[in-house]
Parts: C-alpha cells; structure tokens; sequence
C-alpha cells in the first residue's frame, strides 16, 4: 500500500505517474511474496482504453485489455465489467 504520497491511492482516484494521468481502477493484492502491491490503473484515450499495472519501486507496466480483465475479475467483488469503472 501506498502510503507516503500526497495522491491518493484509492480506486476510482486519479494519480500521476510520471508524466502520465491515470484513475486507480482496482488493487491486486499480492501476499506471500514480499513485494508492494499492484494497482491497475487505466487511461481514456479518443481512440481506446489504455490499461497498466504499477508496482511500487518497479515501475509501471502497460497491458492489453484482456490481462486487465483478467486482473479486474478476480479483483473486484462488486462490478460487472472493467468498462464501467471509467
């Protein structure tokens, strides 16, 4: 968890990454190996979604839509589908 920031790191927040704009769509929990946990970010282009996963202090990575759906799915308890959450 992202803690030492004056962004905030909760979903449906918008956060800077660098130079790019991006709303928190959903945390990826990642226990037993010792790293930070993931967040799955997006993007609204006007020609598609752009979706990327962040992990602290290793970067940020960009994904196709069907890893993002993926991710969202066993993330997300209540939403039925990642296009809502723009």
């Amino acid at each position: 968890m992202i803690n030492r920031t004056k962004q905030i790191w909760e979903v449906g927040h918008e956060v800077k990454v660098g130079f790019l704009r991006l709303k928190v769509l959903a945390k990826v929990p990642t226990p037993g190996d010792y790293m930070p946990d993931k967040y799955l970010l997006g993007t609204r282009t006007s020609k598609e979604d752009r979706f990327y996963t962040f992990t602290p202090h290793n970067g940020i990575e960009r994904i196709d839509k069907q890893e993002a759906e993926r991710l969202w799915n066993e993330n997300t308890e209540f939403s039925p589908s990642l296009a809502v959450a723009f």
